[in-house]
């Protein structure tokens, strides 16, 4: 590498920070004597690209992955050299999102697509689009392929709409537009392929209509990149009421679950778009509903609210003229021609609701969406004039906003001179939210805290340093000004007075003392122990007293009404309040924590969802109130770390600590900290549930790696490896769900202690013995910080009984002597976990060569469901709803899998996988069980285990019983996501019932799917 001086003085005039990290990225390509002349002309090319970007160090960083990934690398560099727009294209993409940089890496392949007559340049109308697709869908007749062909239509479609954006080669409008019609388009391709599919099923399509309505930003044809569509499904059918309409109903409902399934379904290609049905009537029950189901609910009982939704409402796939029809019977209710005074404060009051609700979410000057005189305040001016005038002028009823405001200009019923300033601020702001977006592919609309982040913003939205001003300062400058006019026309708009409900009241007894006159102003409140509730309060403001005097008192003014607002919002209030007193009461300075929650909504809610869901993430966070930072980072952070970056920096920390008392509670700290994370990412949604068990799973392998190293370096035992240490000649091996990536809370790790030839080797059996119960004591000790997995080692030879290590050569005779059929199934999840990889190589020989080195004869099944048989005997002892061992439950699903896996592995090895998920879909690409049948099964074993974590969230405990009060089971069914009512908890237990009858149902078929050895 050149002396430091020459690289910055040589690269720093480019706008880099850190030279040399950029010099060590893009040095290795001039190494190669093949490509080295063509490099070198490339890179005098692409540096002052470099500087044009967003971030000029990760412009370069990113260019050196993607070029690292081009599998004719010097063709890639030729082809740059001679187009000028290719450079500019990858270093703008490179400068701002690592997302469309991820997918460049994935398809280098792309980028000449993007330069071909359908890429850059294109312009792509929809009948453009869909011919597209159904060239794309035509490859291929099945119908997992045909989604995949569609989300890589999306993939590219994505890169193509990003890169004409920053190209500058489209403007806010057109961008928007061209989203929304992909959405379009995907839908409906969706629908075609699901409308086949059913009828492929079912033998017949009922007779009638259906159509998909957009609502919100689809409606209106404005989509974010990262935007949710939501969505109404009406359909027509001509039958009578009878048994034969029921059907009908019946299968429009499958269509729609099954369109909502296969958009938002993760997969390697990413998904179509998450959808959004929380808009149809009452925002839960059937997913589609006759059309005239849809105007008896918005002619009785439709809320003001939910007519101000359908303003944006429009067809945007399946039969379009249904959806013009709703629309013509729905204008009447929504506007009107004639209104009085009483009328316009209706729709006043509407509004100052919706933005008390906004503002709780997004209140401050960070929030581009929700925050001060944000998009939402400039929607909400339309949508008021829209109501107001729509009546008497259909021509404003545009659900477009823009468009809205061009037209509303022209009326008179806006300045020209503030049309033209909204239509301005509207297409900043949106220009904004779609560069946070892009950054790493979230839906996102607040704005960065880090100066980098801040800057890299800046420069993507063209400010650019000057004089002593950053980039940075320069368009926050901006951002404020253009946000306080929108927010002073809006306030003219609306001249809204805020209301008082009895927060102000409660906040007003707990100040004055008057707690009798507080508990009775919480009654009948959402509170379900009012009493309770009152202390905790009274405790709250005297701790805010203690802490900041008069301050406190104000926080406190401000801080209830807050609280309430979010309080009433979750499952368990009374429990979330008492958490959060027991959090404040334990942290040092409870007013700075207030005053934080205060200016962050955001986070206000997500800890009162912590607190009201999760007892035992709750204790984390109140054990240590320094973890307050965990919180923080969750809402912000969007992909985990790598199990590598994890260890890195564990161990540095561990290399500090040499006591052994000290090491424990740091992996004990650590461990605890990120599961706190992992939960309140679950809770915000950021991650699947199969992504929240997979990151759990990441957690415990990394920890079982450096908690082995500790116990090795504790006895002072040889090393093959450092930092962790590796112990010669021993390796654990993963079982269970840690095998399977499928940690859940409250998960054991299911271990295995296997050591090598001891025979005349420096390290004897005892050794090992000891290095085992070591490890044991690392992790599953309680010490002041609590423990951090307890470990299972009962799948080891001869179970419990044994001792706690064996060699591979004791594995290899106890598989030929002792081992009974159904341990081959227990062991089709053995990976390596941690400790010497020559050791995990040796023994998983021995295991594939039991598990899989033959098919399975009858024999082999009965003996199988022998035991499965004898496990549920046990779960019919439980006092609640088990869902694991009995009959139907996750076991069923999972001895089904494992049974195909042990029958065909051994010539498919594809078949080996662990994790249940994946290896199904194997099943299905090889044919060894009906799609349809897997499908089912897939769908039963993820509703399982979201009703396992939902349980287990609260206690941490490995309990599968579900409780049987009532009560208890509608939290449960609300933490879920199916509903706050009363009936929502006996809804949970009949469609689990339901699903364990015909789960258990296609267990006892799994004979007709097996060939036996003889």
């Amino acid at each position: 590498m050149p002396p430091k001086g020459e690289l910055s003085a040589a690269l720093r005039p480019f706008g880099f920070r850190n030279p040399e990290r950029v010099w060590k990225d893009l040095s290795p390509f001039g190494q190669s004597a093949f490509d080295r002349a063509a490099w070198a002309e490339l890179l005098l090319l692409l540096l002052p690209e470099f500087s044009k970007s967003a971030d000029p160090d990760l412009s370069a960083a990113q260019f050196a992955s993607f070029a690292e990934a081009s599998f004719h690398r010097s063709q890639l560099f030729k082809y740059l050299v001679q187009s000028p727009a290719a450079r500019q294209v990858l270093c703008r993409v490179f400068g701002l999102s690592p997302s469309l940089g991820l997918l460049l890496r994935q398809e280098p392949g792309l980028l000449y697509w993007l330069f071909d007559e359908d890429g850059l340049y294109a312009k792509f109308p929809p009948e453009k689009l869909a011919e597209n697709l159904r060239r794309e869908t035509e490859t291929t007749d099945d119908t997992e392929g045909k989604l995949n062909a569609l989300r890589r239509v999306k993939r590219r479609q994505m890169l193509r709409i990003g890169a004409r954006d920053l190209m500058g080669l489209s403007d806010v409008k057109d961008l928007t537009l061209e989203l929304a019609g992909l959405a379009d388009a995907l839908l409906e391709g969706t629908l075609q392929i699901g409308k086949a599919r059913l009828a492929q099923e079912k033998g017949v399509i009922p007779p009638g209509l259906f159509v998909a309505m957009g609502m919100g930003k689809l409606g209106g044809r404005e989509l974010n990149y990262n935007s949710d569509i939501d969505l109404l499904f009406i359909y027509d059918c001509p039958l009578p009421e009878g048994p034969e309409r029921e059907k009908a109903h019946r299968f429009f409902n499958d269509l729609a679950e099954w369109i909502i399934q296969a958009m938002t379904e993760p997969t390697s290609l990413g998904n179509l778009f998450r959808v959004d049905m929380r808009l149809r009537p009452e925002g839960l029950g059937d997913m589609a509903k006759s059309i005239d189901s849809y105007l008896e609910h918005y002619e009785t009982r439709g809320q003001p609210w939910e007519l101000q939704a359908l303003l944006k409402a429009r067809p945007c796939a399946g039969d379009l003229e249904l959806g013009k029809r709703f629309l013509v019977e729905i204008e009447p209710l929504i506007f009107r021609k004639n209104f009085d005074s009483v009328y316009l404060q209706e729709i006043r009051e509407i509004m100052d609701m919706i933005k008390e609700k906004m503002e709780s979410q997004g209140r401050g000057r960070t929030q581009v969406k929700l925050g001060r005189g944000g998009i939402r305040e400039i929607e909400f001016i339309v949508q008021y004039l829209e109501l107001i005038h729509g009546g008497q002028h259909p021509e404003v009823r545009i659900p477009n906003s823009l468009e809205a405001l061009e037209t509303l200009g022209e009326k008179g019923y806006l300045l020209k001179a503030d049309v033209q300033f909204l239509s301005t601020a509207y297409r900043f702001l949106r220009n904004v939210e779609h560069r946070l977006q892009m950054v790493h592919g979230l839906q996102t609309h607040t704005l960065p805290k880090k100066a980098a982040d801040r800057e890299r913003l800046a420069r993507s939205m063209g400010f650019e340093a000057s004089g002593h001003q950053t980039a940075a300062n320069l368009f926050q400058a901006h951002y404020t000004e253009l946000t306080e006019r929108v927010r002073a026309l809006y306030e003219d708009t609306f001249k809204i007075k805020k209301r008082k409900d009895f927060s102000a009241q409660a906040a007003q007894d707990a100040l004055l003392g008057d707690f009798e006159g507080l508990e009775k102003h919480l009654e009948g409140t959402f509170f379900l122990e009012p009493a309770q509730a009152a202390s905790n309060l009274k405790a709250l403001i005297g701790r805010l007293r203690r802490s900041a005097g008069v301050r406190g008192e104000l926080l406190w003014t401000g801080f209830i009404p807050e609280l309430f607002a979010q309080l009433k919002k979750v499952p368990h209030p009374d429990r979330a309040l008492n958490q959060l007193e027991s959090f404040l009461q334990a942290a040092s300075l409870p007013d700075l924590y207030v005053r934080y929650l205060l200016e962050k909504p955001a986070l206000l809610k997500l800890l009162l969802e912590l607190f009201s869901n999760s007892l035992f993430l709750s204790q984390i966070l109140i054990a240590q109130p320094g973890n307050f930072d965990v919180a923080i980072r969750a809402v912000g952070e969007s992909s985990p770390q790598s199990i590598q970056d994890f260890l890195d920096s564990l161990e540095e920390r561990l290399a500090e600590i040499p006591d052994w008392e000290e090491r424990l509670d740091l992996l004990r700290d650590t461990r605890n900290s990120e599961v706190l994370r992992v939960g309140l990412q679950d809770l915000l949604g950021k991650r699947s549930l199969f992504e929240s068990f997979a990151e759990l799973s990441r957690l415990a392998q990394a920890l079982s790696r450096s908690a082995l190293g500790v116990a090795t370096d504790q006895m002072g035992l040889p090393k093959v490896g450092e930092r962790p240490s590796v112990p010669k000649g021993f390796c654990l091996m993963a079982m269970g769900k840690l095998g399977a990536r499928e940690m859940n809370y409250g998960s054991d790790l299911d271990v295995l202690f296997v050591y090598g030839d001891t025979e005349g080797k420096e390290i004897g059996f005892e050794a090992y013995l000891k290095l085992a119960e070591t490890f044991t004591h690392a992790v599953a000790d309680p010490t002041r910080r609590g423990f951090a997995y307890k470990v299972d080692a009962r799948l080891r030879p001869m179970g419990r009984e044994a001792q706690m290590t064996h060699s591979v050569e004791a594995y290899r005779q106890y598989f030929n002597t002792y081992a009974q059929p159904a341990e081959r199934l227990a062991y089709t999840r053995a990976v390596f976990l941690a400790g010497d990889r020559d050791i995990g190589f040796q023994v998983k020989e021995e295991i594939d060569r039991f598990v899989y080195g033959r098919g399975l004869t009858r024999a082999e099944l009965d003996s199988i469901l022998d035991i499965r048989n004898q496990m549920e005997d046990k779960a019919k002892k439980a006092r609640g709803l088990e869902i694991k061992v009995s009959a139907g439950g996750i076991v069923d699903i999972e001895f089904f899998v494992q049974i195909l896996q042990v029958a065909y592995g051994k010539n498919k090895p594809l078949l080996r996988m662990p994790h249940v998920p994946t290896v199904m879909g194997y099943f299905k690409e090889e044919g060894l069980v009906p799609a349809e049948i897997l499908d089912e099964l897939l769908a039963a074993y993820r509703f399982y285990r979201l009703v396992e974590a939902r349980h287990r969230m609260v206690r941490e405990s490995a309990d599968d019983e579900l409780p049987l009060e009532p009560e208890r089971l509608q939290r449960l069914a609300w933490r879920m996501g199916l509903g706050r009512e009363k009936v929502a908890g006996d809804q949970l237990v009949e469609r689990l019932e339901k699903s364990q009858e015909r789960v258990r149902f296609l267990f006892k078929r799994i004979p007709e799917w097996l060939r036996f050895e003889s």
